[in-house]
């Protein structure tokens, strides 16, 4: 658990994500001061608006109009379009331009604690778009002397986005089909996760720029699945697994042609792309404080 903080304000992108509002009420219940750029501002939660450590401006990947990062120390950088850089050179990726003109930013205000967040799905044959695009906007925030984080599958706090469209597919059915249901994941509570990017963005933490964050071991995907589903809703569920390999070559191809079969086609592909990840080498697992929610949660 984080207990002091040396910095006054935390400029978040993507605020309104699933990560983005749990990271925020943190911050705010630890009374941290916290610029939160969204697309959509008013879907922030009315607490939040109300809240006197909250300042919400509008933003988008696309921008290049100046942020108003005057007086802030750090940068949480959550903000990804999932439905960009596919097909096409990571350099016209709206990912990589919007990380490019925050990083142009951010220098201009002399802010030098930025931390990107990646994604397990992250790595150099990564065979989904989104798991490309993440790693070449990691790579160049590692270029350029920043902290990226690869966070293995967040879980916990309030439900938002993804997590909660899962939670209410395991509330409401008995028979779950999974495509890959043996990949290997690596858990981390939302909290754990929140402790770890503050811990990380102090000024001087600079060990290391890449760093994985999630549980020592990896599980496989369905037995993840029946947890949530166990300690949500005490049920106990069944899954089925598809034929990953057909889906995925069918769905290349239909992806040509329609919007829902690519993005059918991301999830098939980032799954069949998961590969280890050395959380091992970023969080000491002999430290009950790391990792103390995730752990807590497989407990039993």
């Amino acid at each position: 658990m984080i207990k002091s903080f040396n910095f006054q304000t935390i400029a978040v992108t993507g605020a309104n994500s699933y990560i983005g509002l749990n990271f925020i009420k943190f911050c705010l219940d630890c009374k941290i001061n916290v610029r939160a750029f969204c697309r959509n501002p008013d879907v922030l939660p009315l607490n939040f608006i109300k809240n006197n450590y909250l300042e919400v401006f509008s933003y988008s990947l696309g921008a290049t109009s100046d942020l108003n990062f005057e007086n802030v120390d750090a940068i949480i950088h959550l903000a990804h379009e999932r439905t960009c850089g596919a097909r096409m050179n990571f350099r016209r990726d709206l990912n990589f331009l919007g990380a490019k003109h925050l990083i142009q930013q951010a220098k201009y205000h002399g802010i030098k604690n930025i931390i990107y967040l990646s994604s397990h799905l992250a790595h150099q044959t990564a065979l989904s778009q989104y798991g490309k695009s993440k790693f070449n906007c990691e790579k160049f925030f590692i270029d350029n002397g920043y902290i990226a984080v690869r966070a293995g599958m967040v879980f916990g706090g309030q439900p938002h986005g993804f997590f909660k469209l899962l939670l209410e597919k395991l509330e409401s059915n008995k028979i779950i089909p999974i495509i890959c249901a043996s990949a290997p994941i690596y858990p981390i509570h939302i909290e754990d996760l929140t402790n770890a990017l503050l811990a990380l963005i102090k000024p001087g933490h600079k060990n290391k720029q890449l760093y994985c964050l999630g549980e020592k071991r990896s599980i496989k995907l369905k037995l993840f699945f029946c947890h949530l589903a166990f300690k949500y809703y005490n049920k106990k569920i069944i899954c089925i697994s598809f034929p990953a390999t057909i889906i995925y070559l069918l769905t290349y191809v239909a992806s040509y042609f329609s919007g829902f079969f690519n993005k059918i086609f991301e999830r098939v592909a980032g799954a069949l792309s998961l590969v280890a990840i050395p959380t091992e080498e970023s969080i000491d697992h002999n430290d009950d404080q790391n990792l103390r929610k995730t752990k807590i949660f497989f407990q039993g």
